[in-house]
């Protein structure tokens, strides 16, 4: 049976989180998703549910502090998906998709309180998953009814748009401080894709920046902030 276990390396003790769980790892959409951790917090997926295929039919994220303690279940009643990195570097929030019942939308999660934030509101379920970066903030595309534009998410703040036009953002990519994203957008007119930074300055403010402009197609093809790229 497989599940999620954490050894004490002082105690020699090994606790399994997933105890009385069915452990539901993601492998689909070119998304593989097994746990992760972050800030001494571990994520993953699993179902309290019975029936043939549980996993299929409601999976929810769990979090587990890394000594084993303080089991919860981060659901909203919906079939979650998560992306490849859905928990945030402190380990306060989730990022996922997950179905409504019509479309798939976006959400944040609280992993204290489990309360969830909806951050699109779509009918189009073609999706990028949110980002995050440390501090709470998350970044995503969303389909506004013509284009995919880019939008920021902080708790207690108001969602904001970062792009607006007749491109197609996709492809985000935090720097280490979360001050800057660096993204793709593929423009209507020209079906060329360009390389585009958004600098936040503040909680309303920023400059959106085209750093390519030379008609041919560029691709970010790994993480641009990283030194190897």
């Amino acid at each position: 049976v497989r599940g999620i276990f954490v050894y004490d390396s002082l105690s020699g003790t090994v606790n399994e989180l997933t105890e009385g769980l069915i452990y539901c790892p993601y492998d689909e959409n070119d998304i593989h998703f097994s746990f992760q951790i972050a800030n001494e917090v571990v994520a993953f997926m699993a179902t309290r549910a019975g029936g043939d295929e549980p996993c299929a039919t409601d999976r929810n994220f769990f979090t587990a502090a890394t000594n084993g303690q303080n089991l919860r279940e981060i659901s909203n009643g919906l079939v979650e998906m998560p992306g490849p990195k859905p928990l945030s570097p402190d380990g306060t929030t989730i990022g996922f998709a997950a179905s409504d019942g019509h479309d798939i939308e976006l959400y944040v999660a609280d992993v204290a309180t489990s309360v969830h934030t909806q951050l699109t509101k779509n009918s189009d379920d073609e999706i990028e998953y949110p980002i995050a970066c440390t501090g709470g903030r998350w970044a995503f595309p969303s389909f506004d009814g013509t284009n995919f534009e880019v939008y920021l998410f902080t708790p207690g703040e108001a969602i904001r748009a970062l792009t607006a036009g007749q491109t197609h953002f996709f492809n985000l990519y935090w720097n280490p401080n979360c001050t800057k994203l660096a993204f793709q957008g593929i423009e209507n007119s020209t079906a060329v894709s360009e390389i585009y930074i958004y600098t936040i300055h503040g909680p309303a403010d920023g400059t959106l920046t085209r750093i390519t402009e030379n008609g041919q197609d560029e691709d970010l093809l790994s993480d641009p902030w990283n030194p190897a790229f």
